[in-house]
């Protein structure tokens, strides 16, 4: 018989062995236990990082909300940097979400000063965040987060108010950075937001009322439009940032400290070009001490070609239209910082009758936006000295009327040379537009001649006119002929004849332009001199007619 003590190890022996054998048994899974506790417990949190930016907010409390309102994680604090992480039950994200800062210090981009920061927000539809997405906070986020928990806005229609006004839809998931290394957009959503930081120094703010903008815009953007006031039901309610009232220019002030902010290499460290940020909002209001100036379309946008448009302008003081005075237009295409140019058109606008509404036409030779530059429009009022307002006009790079124009230059062997890029020689640039064909059974095709004489001088071209140019080495170059014919399809020539003001008209035969699709070929001679394009000696307009 066995001891005590001897069946009490036996007894222990075989219980160890039952519950070795039982564990085997009883797991279905083939991982081992110790992996299937470690994934469980990965899918129950997310780690949620990204920064607080307007310039990087050092110290700022950082907290997770469900759209409600409610505290689901933190608050965690940003590092130096402004970055942050901070953990969130998986099981949340399916719903919207808020990320908010508050509090912090940072370096305020326009004005160099250390700022205590304010609240800054994202709004997060459910379902797009997973453990390690970036979600980062900046200016634009912080509208958008406004115009939908405030306002009562769809995240969708928040966004593309925004980009209404704006010109661009943020985005959460990029990092804004202030530096030249960083990726192109990295450092353009840096840009953007340093931008509010000299918005509200163009408004004679203090560094720490930006906070208190955001929230003014997003209240001006609740009715759609960023003009300065939020309409609602039958009233209407300034904008204001403590004792400033946002104007009606609000926009056309945005898009000023966008160009300001840009080329300020001092504050903007991105080193991004004016080719590199997109297009423009386009404000069509701007203000002046005096005036106020409305930019009224013409005919549809502005795009490459003809565009026509008018200036409204009216005393900001009475109300009244303003009439009998000069108004001069000048526009300049900033494609670098270094590298603009201007466009042919009339610098003098013309008033239709005593109504202080004023008719422009320019021939834009290059349209705007991403890759392209951003165009200028100058406006000067009462002459030399006058008071100016800058319009940024988003110009399109199609034509709706066909070819909008042609560049034609003198022969390989030709001495039509200007002076080109590092002082070289280069060949003249000679643009044929296409301005307007009439209606009815007999139309006509008007043209308009202009050249290039320097980058910021596109004057228009006569027979035996005034304008001289000038050659490689500066000399003057008088125009004493110049001789334009069109042709339609089959060559049949068209009668022709200039209105001395770079203007050419050209009557078709009854039968000849059809309705849709037309083709014109039209020839240049200047001074004797044949004027072609790359691969032919006439240039070749498809013309729709409506």
């Amino acid at each position: 018989m066995l001891s005590l003590r001897s069946y009490a190890f036996v007894l222990t022996l075989l219980c160890i062995l039952t519950l070795s054998t039982g564990c085997g048994k009883s797991n279905d899974s083939d991982a081992p236990a110790s992996t299937t506790t470690t994934t469980s417990t990965s899918t129950t949190t997310a780690s949620i990082s990204g920064s607080v930016f307007a310039a990087p907010v050092s110290g700022a409390s950082v907290l997770a909300k469900t759209a409600s309102g409610t505290t689901l994680a933190g608050p965690v604090t940003t590092a130096a940097d402004g970055t942050y992480t901070i953990t969130i039950a998986s099981a949340d994200l399916a719903s919207d979400l808020i990320i908010e800062s508050s509090s912090g210090t940072y370096t305020d981009e326009a004005t160099g000063s250390t700022t205590t920061a304010g609240k800054l927000a994202a709004y997060i539809s459910g379902g797009t965040l997973s453990d390690g997405s970036s979600v980062h906070l900046d200016p634009s986020s912080t509208i958008v987060h406004d115009l939908v928990q405030t306002y009562g806005k769809s995240l969708s229609s928040a966004k593309s108010t925004f980009a209404a006004a704006f010109g661009y839809t943020p985005d959460t998931s990029i990092e804004p950075r202030n530096d030249a290394v960083s990726t192109a957009s990295k450092r353009l959503a840096g840009l953007r937001a340093g931008v509010f930081s000299r918005l509200t120094q163009d408004l004679v703010l203090s560094a720490a009322q930006q906070f208190s903008l955001m929230a003014s815009l997003a209240k001006d953007l609740s009715d759609g439009k960023l003009d300065g006031i939020r309409s609602a039901a039958s009233t209407t309610e300034l904008i204001t940032v403590g004792s400033t009232t946002l104007g009606e220019d609000i926009q056309n002030l945005f898009e000023h400290s966008l160009a300001t902010y840009l080329s300020d290499s001092t504050r903007n460290l991105t080193g991004l070009g004016p080719n590199q940020i997109g297009s423009l909002p386009f404000g069509r209001v701007a203000l002046t001490p005096s005036y106020r100036i409305e930019y009224i379309e013409n005919g549809g946008a502005a795009a490459v070609g003809k565009t026509s448009f008018r200036l409204k302008i009216t005393d900001q003081n009475l109300g009244t239209a303003v009439t009998g005075t000069s108004v001069a237009v000048m526009p300049k295409m900033h494609m670098s910082f270094t590298d603009m140019h201007s466009t042919p058109g009339d610098t003098m606008a013309m008033e239709d009758g005593s109504t202080g509404i004023y008719d422009c036409t320019l021939y834009y030779v290059m349209g705007s936006g991403m890759n392209a530059g951003y165009w200028e429009l100058k406006v000067t009022i009462g002459g030399m000295g006058g008071e100016t307002a800058t319009f940024y006009p988003s110009v399109g790079m199609m034509s709706m009327f066909g070819t909008p124009f042609m560049k034609l230059n003198t022969a390989a062997t030709g001495t039509d040379l200007i002076s080109g890029m590092m002082g070289m020689p280069a060949k003249r640039p000679w643009y044929v537009f296409f301005d307007e064909l009439s209606s009815g059974m007999s139309p006509t095709i008007s043209m308009f001649l202009a050249a290039k004489d320097t980058m910021m001088s596109f004057p228009s071209i006569v027979s035996g006119g005034t304008v001289t140019l000038h050659d490689q080495n500066n000399a003057l170059i008088p125009i004493d002929t110049v001789e334009m014919k069109a042709y339609s399809s089959d060559w049949t020539e068209f009668t022709g004849s200039d209105d001395g003001a770079g203007y050419w008209s050209f009557s078709i035969p009854s039968g000849v332009i059809s309705m849709g699709t037309n083709t014109v070929f039209v020839t240049l001679k200047v001074n004797g001199d044949l004027k072609s394009t790359s691969s032919s000696t006439y240039a070749a307009f498809t013309i729709k007619k409506m």
